[in-house]
């Protein structure tokens, strides 16, 4: 959340709306086929042929500089005695219920 100021309003609020509507309308005229699916597909097409036409398309990679293409390593958190202890009371109120 600390990076939503980058989000452009305008560019994210059009390519939902377009969506939504390729995806309720082919609802609408062919029930049966996934058009959530398949309006994300074409959605990625028009960005994927856009960007061979030369016009700037953001994306994560671009914006963010990529997704980590491994996992990270496990960690256990950080242990305090005062963490153990606000958490204890809702930790043993939930495991009652």
């Amino acid at each position: 959340m600390s990076r939503i100021s980058l989000v452009n309003g305008h560019n994210a609020g059009s390519g939902c709306g377009r969506t939504l509507i390729g995806a309720l309308g082919l609802r609408r005229y062919r029930p049966h086929w996934p058009g959530f699916l398949i309006a994300i597909g074409v959605a990625a097409v028009v960005s994927l042929v856009l960007a061979n036409m030369g016009l700037t398309v953001a994306t994560i990679g671009s914006r963010y500089g990529g997704i980590p293409n491994t996992l990270p390593v496990p960690a256990l958190p950080p242990f305090s005695l005062e963490k153990f202890g606000a958490v204890l009371p809702d930790a043993l109120a939930m495991a009652l219920l």
